[in-house]
Order: structure tokens, then C-alpha cells, then sequence
């Protein structure tokens, strides 16, 4: 595996990807000295975790194996985008849901999401795809 092959905005990506991966795993929520891990802190957490992951991983995979991969009529990059997006919404709503002994695991998740969004974001824009929510619309009309 050649991480070379990777630009920039696939890079930011990955380490968002990597950031929220160990974020997963330290305290997100303290209380009395007892520490929740994003695993622990309900299904909002995991699922935003496991799309985030899964979403940087796509980007990496494509950029390193097979640059062309297309689910549908949308691109990886669009397809990491998306993941991204509802990642960072899955877990801001873990976030403003349970503010009470936020810890920080949990701010550098949200900061793993946000990598991983601006990564997407930057890479289609850097390839000249339609932003996937557009593309997304524009589909609807067309039915």
C-alpha cells in the first residue's frame, strides 16, 4: 500500500478517519470518575462512528485501489461526502443531546467528522464532481 498515491484532501480524510477510530475508544461521557467510550454512549454514537470510519475508509480504498469506483451514477468521493455528513450529524446529535459530562473523547470524534467532511468536500470539488446533494435533487426532478 503506496500512502504516497494519496493528495491532500484524501489525506485529510484518512486522518480524519483514523482520529475518530481512536476517539471510538476513549471516554466520550464521565461521571463520578467512570468513563463511556463512543461505544458505550448509545446508538447515535455508534452509528456515527461506524458510518465516519466506514466513509474515510471508502475514500482511502478508492484512492489507493480503484480510482474509478462508482456506486450508482455517484463517485467515492461524493459516496465519502455523504458517510461524512451523516456521520457529523449522527454524532452533533449525540453531542447537543446529552451535553452533561461531555469528555474528550467526544470533541475529538467531532473533530475526526470534521476532518473527514472537509477531506470529502475538498476532494470532490478537486476532481470537478457535482456536490452529491445536488446531484441527489437534480435526480429527483428528472423522475
Amino acid at each position: 500500500m503506496d500512502l504516497s498515491k494519496l493528495d491532500t484532501p484524501q489525506r485529510i480524510t484518512a486522518a480524519g478517519g483514523v482520529t475518530l477510530l481512536i476517539a471510538s475508544f476513549l471516554p466520550w461521557y464521565s461521571f463520578l470518575g467512570f468513563g463511556l467510550s463512543g461505544w458505550n454512549s448509545g446508538a447515535l454514537a455508534v452509528f456515527g462512528i461506524v458510518v465516519g470510519v466506514a466513509a474515510a475508509g471508502l475514500a482511502i480504498y478508492s484512492a489507493l485501489r480503484d480510482p474509478d469506483l462508482h456506486v450508482g451514477s455517484f463517485a467515492a468521493p461524493q459516496i465519502a461526502l455523504i458517510g461524512g455528513a451523516a456521520s457529523a450529524a449522527l454524532i452533533g446529535l449525540r453531542l447537543i443531546t446529552a451535553l452533561n459530562g461531555v469528555s474528550n473523547g467526544l470533541l475529538l470524534g467531532v473533530a475526526g467528522v470534521v476532518a473527514i467532511v472537509v477531506g470529502s468536500y475538498r476532494s470532490v470539488t478537486a476532481a470537478g464532481l457535482e456536490m452529491p446533494f445536488a446531484a441527489l435533487i437534480s435526480n429527483s426532478k428528472d423522475e
